[in-house]
């Protein structure tokens, strides 16, 4: 199972404001087939009351209902208080919504600030690395949701770097930029370590083998390309255990020990 991201903003928690979003995303993504939500019991609350009501409404569900079976769309809803039957996707709004606080803090943004910022991260959501695409090691290449919605990789144009720059020397314009490159160094920063838990002591890992796509951790990388590099050669240690490879990536090879440079097996 593959699961991309798409994000979207909703001026308001009304039945029109949630049929138009959904308009939206099937004019840009295409019909789905089965549409999952939650019951409405876990939107309770004083900041969530109106989502409570109108899911909870009979009339405005009815319209809701309406349209997808127009649309020849099935609507399925998880258990009450079962918040936990939607992790799939409670797993990537819970990191989207992390370091956007982190990130955004205080400001205020405008609704085409917003809708940018958004649509900007859901391409840095939807470019990781899942697996090897090709096993030519002249042209190591990777697989990303992103092949999935548009059938290549994910791209964007590129900017300056104002990660360091404070946001009174900034336009408005710039200050968004920089909102997105803080995003992209938090989140990808924390996705690469996800890929390599060290079970200390505990159980044994896989060494990394010849002909291995790896991905390069490296400080002042842009949004959306992930450094990559292929195993040429290892190194075994004294108890068979790789903490030396050779490694050639499209601008150089480089002969490096594992804690100087951070590689993870796509």
């Amino acid at each position: 199972m593959t699961k991309a991201v798409h994000i979207e903003v909703v001026t308001s928690l009304s039945t029109e404001a949630f049929l138009a979003v959904l308009r939206r995303f099937i004019a840009r993504r295409g019909k789905p087939r089965t549409i999952c939500s939650d019951s409405g019991t876990n939107f309770q609350g004083t900041a969530n009351d109106a989502l409570y009501k109108m899911l909870q409404s009979t009339s405005q569900m009815a319209t809701v209902q309406d349209f997808l079976a127009t649309e020849r769309c099935e609507r399925k809803v998880i258990q009450p208080h079962g918040h936990h039957f939607g992790g799939l996707w409670e797993a990537a709004v819970k990191s989207i919504n992390y370091h956007l606080r982190r990130t955004l803090g205080s400001q205020v943004a405008t609704y085409e600030e917003l809708c940018t910022l958004l649509a900007e991260i859901g391409a840095c959501l939807n470019s990781r690395p899942l697996c090897a695409l090709s096993d030519d090691p002249f042209n190591p290449t990777y697989l990303s949701p992103g092949h999935f919605l548009i059938g290549e990789p994910l791209t964007q144009l590129p900017v300056a770097d104002f990660t360091d720059v404070k946001c009174n020397r900034l336009s408005r314009w710039q200050t968004y930029q920089q909102q997105l490159q803080q995003f992209w160094q938090r989140w990808s920063s924390e996705y690469l370590q996800s890929l390599q838990e060290r079970q200390l002591w505990q159980r044994t890992s896989h060494n990394l083998q010849t002909g291995h796509l790896a991905l390069l951790r490296e400080d002042n990388t842009t949004p959306l390309p992930w450094p990559i590099a292929l195993i040429k050669e290892t190194h075994p240690g004294k108890y068979g255990i790789v903490r030396v490879v050779t490694f050639r990536t499209p601008r150089e090879s480089l002969n490096v020990q594992l804690q100087k440079f951070a590689l993870y097996r796509v």
